[in-house]
């Protein structure tokens, strides 16, 4: 009986990717199969969003590029969140969580979030005193657990 092939999940060979006409990645090749894991790191600037924002075909990529995500997507969390109060309008602030009654029009982490709570608190548990607070009362690193929450909660493939 022949061998079972396991396909892997991302298979990038001799990419690059450029912006504006500058080259941003060269000659990238990197293969990840399922249950392994990648930390991509670098200092600002190196081309870690450029990388990930390829992946998700929102920018172009030349060579030979391979997503296995048919059937679950892949799930990015942007560096800066772009929440929307419940008139769905952004006019949140910086300092508004310091002003508690501003707070009345903000979702909460819940309603943003957007998936059943045990499907969330399934993903990530560490997130259950975050649920009920406005999101304009979150520090920047209550809001990164959020966006964290929201994509696992997807069910993301990658």
């Amino acid at each position: 009986m022949p061998a079972c092939r396991i396909s892997p999940l991302v298979q990038l060979q001799q990419c690059s990717i450029s912006r504006g006409g500058q080259l941003l990645i060269g000659h990238l090749s990197l293969t990840l199969m399922p249950g392994e894991h990648l930390a991509i790191t670098g200092a600002s600037g190196t081309g870690k969003t450029s990388l990930l924002q390829a992946l998700l075909q929102r920018l172009p990529m030349a060579g030979h590029l391979h997503i296995a995500t048919a059937a679950q997507p892949i799930a990015f969390v942007a560096q800066i969140h772009q929440f929307k109060n419940r008139r769905n309008t952004d006019e949140l602030y910086y300092q508004q969580r310091y002003h508690a009654h501003d707070a009345d029009d903000a979702m909460t982490a819940a309603e943003w979030i957007g998936y059943d709570r045990q499907q969330v608190l399934a993903a990530m548990p560490t997130i259950a005193p975050l649920l009920d607070k406005p999101l304009v009362q979150l520090s920047n690193g209550e809001h990164k657990k959020v966006q964290l929450a929201r994509a696992l909660a997807a069910s993301p493939r990658l």
